[in-house]
């Protein structure tokens, strides 16, 4: 009887079929890298824009309540000349607003948002850093605030690193090559400049600032006077920030509302 023997081999990868399996393995590893990234990007900023308006919303009705806005805590001054803008630092447990249980924080930073108390009293600003997948950072705003003069534009959070009760000045130094410049952050249009996270220095794309408010005038996104007549209007609503010598501010027509520049002296 004739036996017939059955080899048993077993099959293994060659080289080249684990160098294709660990290829495939490795492009998919970066793709979900890549959308969980994102995922938690996007979470983030979720989560600073609402913490941002959910900040508002307390501010507002603290004022409602108060008929002006906290202090932020620690503050140092933003002046114009010397001539006080806004008081700025951190929003913090030491920033008492009752209708909020606890003041939230940066989601990756683990740190609180910064805030701005303008010279009235009555108009505020927050500011977060964004995170984006083409550009890392860039600056998000919350605010009330409305610059009616050419020398201050809205949507400037200013001076993220000064020190607390410094003196910061706003418009004779603020040129590209001085300190008082970088510390400025910018969000609008191409000049969306937050700070970095773990350094809190502002992020710069070395731009004048002569340049940005040029910018904003030919482009008039930040002309916001919708109240203001005169120079007395001004002074009266507590909007001006200039004293001994002129600055120009923005004037409604009463006629067209067209807006238009014009001098004042305080």
């Amino acid at each position: 009887m004739e036996k017939t023997f059955i080899l048993n081999r077993k099959k293994a990868f060659t080289f080249v079929e684990l160098m294709i399996v660990i290829t495939i393995l490795a492009i998919l590893a970066a793709i979900w890298f890549a959308n969980y990234s994102s995922n938690i990007w996007d979470t983030r900023n979720t989560t600073r824009i609402s913490a941002l308006n959910h900040l508002k919303s307390s501010l507002k009705s603290y004022m409602q309540d108060k008929a002006i806005y906290p202090l932020p805590w620690d503050f140092f001054s933003l002046t114009n000349s010397w001539k006080l803008v806004a008081k700025q630092w951190f929003i913090n447990e030491q920033v008492s607003l009752s209708n909020i249980d606890t003041i939230p924080k940066d989601p990756y930073k683990d740190d609180y948002y910064v805030y701005s108390r303008f010279k009235n009293r009555t108009k505020m600003q927050l500011a977060a850093t964004i995170e984006d997948e083409t550009t890392p950072l860039k600056a998000y705003l919350v605010w009330d605030f409305k610059s009616i003069s050419k020398n201050v534009l809205p949507t400037i959070i200013l001076a993220k690193n000064a020190n607390p009760w410094d003196n910061v000045e706003i418009h004779d130094w603020i040129w590209d090559w001085t300190n008082n410049r970088k510390l400025f952050i910018f969000n609008q249009n191409t000049h969306n400049l937050p700070y970095d996270y773990w350094t809190q220095t502002p992020i710069s794309d070395n731009t004048d600032f002569s340049t940005l408010l040029n910018e904003a005038e030919s482009s008039k996104n930040f002309w916001q006077n919708t109240s203001f007549e005169t120079c007395n209007d001004i002074l009266l609503a507590g909007e001006d920030i200039s004293e001994w010598y002129q600055e120009e501010y923005q004037f409604r027509d009463p006629n067209t509302w067209d807006l238009t520049n014009s001098w004042c002296t305080f």
